[in-house]
């Protein structure tokens, strides 16, 4: 439609009537296979995706009056491909083994502001690579059970334009979960190690350990439970993101109630005849 809207004369809005109709495609390819020796089981995967004639805003600014004029086009369209490996197999003597890996790679365009009269449309093309790594070990024997992971993710951005520096953003994380039982006791202790680094903020790019516990009773022929749960002993549950594109970064963080403990009881009835 090809209207005008200078209700406020300072952010103008102009109609297309040329717009075309975007489409995205997208395919992938899963295979999995089982090996019953030693309970192996693999799985791979591919994708790809990719966007036509993608709606984006253009702005045009002008530097006497302060001014936008702004109108939506169709612009460049972006790709992404990814891949993936999960593997997982038991190794013998109480010892279970999982690991995922996966990549993904594209490019997006972000337009640039036009400055007093110029024409045409200005990319910022963003080039990303998104890396992850889960790898998980498991042993178990008799009453004690032993669980450590690992989570690893690098983001890895680069621009066009010049003015953009190279963008790296790092996060790693150790968990373990220690598990004891005795007859009706169990005892668990539940440490985990976080690193984050890239972010723009100082504040985020923190190494952090986190300690929970719990210790759990059963009696009235295990009907009941009465459990004792400590959180976050050491105060330093966080949470940061970050959302980058080839136009804007976004950071930011969340905090949780910390430092708390529950006391928690459970019954199962019995079921009706």
């Amino acid at each position: 439609m090809c209207y005008v809207d200078d209700t406020n004369p300072l952010y103008v809005t102009m109609g297309n009537p040329n717009l075309k109709t975007s489409h995205t495609l997208s395919a992938s390819l899963n295979f999995s296979t089982m090996l019953t020796h030693a309970s192996q089981m693999l799985s791979v995967s591919i994708d790809f995706r990719k966007n036509y004639d993608p709606i984006g805003t253009i702005l045009h600014y002008n530097s006497e009056t302060g001014s936008y004029l702004a109108q939506k086009q169709n612009i460049r369209g972006g790709e992404r491909y990814g891949a993936s490996i999960n593997y997982e197999r038991d190794l013998g003597g109480g010892f279970h083994i999982r690991n995922s890996i996966s990549e993904s790679y594209g490019q997006s365009y972000g337009i640039m502001t036009l400055v007093d009269g110029a024409t045409g449309v200005a990319y910022n093309r963003q080039r990303s690579s998104d890396l992850s790594d889960r790898l998980n070990l498991q042993y178990t024997h008799g009453p004690f059970f032993l669980f450590l992971g690992q989570n690893f993710d690098w983001h890895h951005y680069t621009y066009s334009d010049q003015a953009q520096p190279r963008q790296n953003i790092y996060n790693y994380r150790a968990a373990f979960t220690f598990r004891y039982t005795l007859k009706d006791w169990e005892f668990m202790f539940i440490p985990d190690f976080f690193l984050d680094r890239g972010y723009m903020s100082d504040a985020m790019n923190t190494n952090r350990f986190l300690l929970n516990a719990r210790v759990s009773y059963k009696f009235l022929k295990n009907k009941a439970s009465l459990a004792l749960h400590a959180s976050d002993l050491l105060n330093r549950s966080t949470n940061n993101y970050s959302d980058v594109t080839a136009t804007s970064r976004t950071e930011g963080g969340s905090s949780f109630l910390h430092h708390y403990v529950s006391l928690t009881f459970n019954y199962k009835f019995d079921a009706k005849k």
